[in-house]
């Protein structure tokens, strides 16, 4: 969770779907606090706990067609796999 001003402003939710990998379900920064780099630590903060937690990669799956979306993950290290549901992978290797 982000906070400012003890104010929660922005949250990570993450699902451990398989013995491996932990799955960024969901990111949210309300929009008064956005564009300030709160998506991106919290997603760093999910990245980190992953690695520390042992598993191998965190996955997430969005919007193609979001222009942001794409440069916002892959500006994180994310890397979009080709499969029959759009997915995006971040592998800690």
């Amino acid at each position: 969770m982000a906070l400012f001003k003890d104010v929660p402003v922005g949250f990570a939710h993450v699902e451990v779907i398989e013995p491996l990998g932990a799955h960024l379900n969901e990111i949210d920064v309300h929009p008064d606090h956005g564009r300030r780099g709160i998506g991106t630590r919290l997603v760093t903060a999910v990245c980190n706990w992953a690695a520390l937690a042992g598993y191998a990669f965190v996955t997430l799956t969005t919007f193609r067609d979001v222009r942001w979306n794409k440069l916002f993950y892959a500006k994180l290290g994310f890397l979009e796999v080709e499969t029959a549901e759009p997915t995006v992978c971040y592998d800690r290797s």
